[in-house]
């Protein structure tokens, strides 16, 4: 290990960041280093200027380009000290799509895929408590309180805990699948090494060989059940800040997107034009005008001259608008 390397780390290792960041960080500076054959320590601004456009140009996605931007802000901001020119590393501008939500039939179709039963319990209660892939390969037997009905998560994306409610159905599931192999520690031990649980890369591959064998048309990775959970819990009622602490977001506007998903039940998806009704509904009709052949005495009541109102009711406003497809 090179000094360089080491300063890295220990400086990763100070500020608490977990493995996984500090194994993105350390590979995108010797991808650095490699690029120009050159100690990183020995690399000009402009050099580092030049290597961003390199990166964008390779067709790079936004969110890898900037994850290379972070791993140079760190090095040369927080290893070497050059405070005065990190802000000349800009990070890009990601484009804000929307998540990808799967029905519920597409899910059952892709439960029905799994050839083994640790796929679908992989699937099921990844779905079923909106996990995060590395959250839910790292599920232990003891993440399962059985008496309270909940389920632990350790340590989740920022080092968070949080706790998730377990149904019935659930549970039984996990109880039965559990005496498949009756590890002592994790739900879900790896194939070859039971001591360890079951590796992110071997999941990684499985659920695009089953998306093809269910024929789902939509592109999905892991995280589309993350999303398709918190879709159908807002599409069933479920507040934005009871999701939001579900799925353990920091902030709610990261939760708020899935409003743009969830399917639209009410009349406020109608567009203006909906609300208006058929051209002319709402015209007004002219008065009606007393009879002019009729006497009426000085005695008799003056005539009610303002139009007879039609009962209020809405207007017509058509079928309403539903997305194509599932969201």
């Amino acid at each position: 290990m090179t000094r360089l390397r080491k300063r890295m780390i220990e400086e990763m290792n100070r500020r608490n960041y977990s493995p996984a960041t500090c194994r993105q960080y350390v590979m995108q500076i010797a991808l650095l280093a490699r690029h120009f054959r050159r100690s990183p320590d020995k690399l000009t601004l402009e050099e580092l200027r030049q290597y961003q456009l390199h990166l964008i140009e390779g067709r790079l996605s936004w969110s890898a380009f900037n994850l290379a931007v972070c791993a140079m802000r760190f090095f040369y901001g927080k290893v070497l000290d050059w405070k005065e020119n990190i802000e000349q590393l800009p990070y890009a501008r990601r484009p804000q799509r929307l998540p990808i939500a799967l029905s519920r039939d597409e899910l059952h179709r892709l439960w029905d895929a799994t050839t083994k039963p640790w796929q679908r319990m992989l699937l099921r209660v990844t779905y079923a408590c909106a996990l995060r892939i590395s959250e839910a390969i790292a599920l232990e037997v003891s993440s399962v309180d059985s008496q309270r009905g909940m389920l632990h998560v350790r340590q989740g994306k920022g080092c968070k805990d949080r706790y998730l409610p377990l149904s019935e159905t659930l549970l039984e599931e996990l109880r039965a699948f559990w005496t498949t192999h009756r590890n002592p520690r994790w739900l879900f031990p790896a194939l070859k090494d039971p001591a360890q649980h079951i590796h992110y890369d071997t999941v990684q591959s499985l659920v695009h060989r089953l998306r093809w064998v269910a024929g789902l048309p939509k592109p999905i990775t892991w995280h589309t059940l993350r999303h398709s959970a918190a879709t159908h819990w807002l599409e069933a009622g479920v507040d934005l800040r009871t999701i939001q602490m579900l799925l353990g977001h920091t902030n709610l506007n990261t939760t708020a997107i899935y409003m743009h998903v969830k399917h639209p039940t009410t009349r406020t998806s109608l567009g203006p034009l909906d609300l208006l009704g058929p051209c002319g509904a709402t015209s007004r009709e002219k008065p009606h005008e007393p009879d002019q052949h009729t006497d009426a005495s000085p005695d008799s009541p003056t005539p009610n001259l303002r139009p007879q109102e039609s009962s209020d009711h809405a207007p017509d406003g058509g079928k309403e608008d539903t997305a194509p497809g599932d969201p």
